[in-house]
């Protein structure tokens, strides 16, 4: 929601604080994921999985470690450049993080839906619902928006 009489520091602190919010909905989920791909690794299971279960399982763990990342560098950004009158350059920055993090996040799940489905499924099955796991994330969270993008542009 923007003002027209917004000044441009009470532009960025809105636009800071919306983006908080948006990083506060988004890191818990992450950090679960992390936590259950934390614990499937020690599991008595684990040892028996194939080396491509293994692989997949490799790029979900640090698809959704860079994801960790990624989400938490704004925090470290903020807290370096605290009070150097930098928000422009931090709501720039962190925007990018992000996008790379959703960008991360999409391989993880993908991966993790894949994996799980695969060792309850069967793996025809687990691909057809990755393939359509990965559309409907692509689609919902980077084809749509970058749609409208480009149609508003116009």
């Amino acid at each position: 929601m923007t003002t027209e009489n917004e000044t441009q520091d009470e532009r960025e602190n809105r636009e800071l604080i919306e983006l908080l919010n948006e990083l506060r909905v988004v890191l818990p989920g992450v950090q679960v994921l992390f936590a259950f791909l934390l614990t499937i690794a020690f599991s008595s299971k684990f040892a028996t999985i194939s080396h491509v279960e293994r692989v997949t399982y490799m790029v979900a763990f640090f698809s959704t470690a860079l994801t960790s990342v990624f989400l938490m560098t704004p925090t470290v950004f903020h807290r370096i450049r605290f009070r150097k009158g930098d928000k422009e350059a931090l709501l720039r920055f962190t925007n990018r993080y992000v996008l790379a993090a959703m960008g991360c996040l999409s391989v993880a799940m993908v991966s993790v839906i894949w994996l799980v489905c695969e060792l309850a499924l069967s793996q025809a099955t687990a691909n057809l619902i990755a393939v359509i796991s990965a559309v409907v994330i692509v689609g919902l969270w980077f084809a749509i928006p970058v749609w409208r993008e480009l149609r508003d542009s116009r």
